[in-house]
């Protein structure tokens, strides 16, 4: 039988793998679902500059989402789904709603 492990414990070792250079695993979620929106936008030959003028904010904005200072709106990830046609398993994936 396995015992529950404490706030404290779980911090802890959540701090340790952090300075190990491991991500947590929501961090690991949201760099997946960016690499695979960015295969998405590959396959349809979208740049962030495209991507960026379809959602009405500056390409940089795009580019602060990609390396995670920013995120995409509820909005965002709305036109993105209709622009590329997504699947509700896509956009789940890409937008770490799972």
């Amino acid at each position: 039988m396995s015992r529950r492990w404490t706030d404290e414990e779980l911090q802890a070792a959540s701090e340790a793998n952090k300075a190990a250079g491991f991500l947590s695993f929501p961090e690991f979620k949201v760099e997946l679902g960016l690499a695979i929106l960015d295969g998405i936008m590959k396959d349809h030959n979208c740049s962030k500059a495209k991507l960026a003028e379809a959602l009405g904010v500056s390409r940089q904005s795009v580019s602060q989402v990609f390396k995670g200072t920013q995120y995409f709106t509820v909005k965002q990830i709305r036109v993105i789904a209709e622009m590329f046609s997504m699947t509700p398993e896509q956009v789940c994936e890409c937008f770490a709603l799972l």
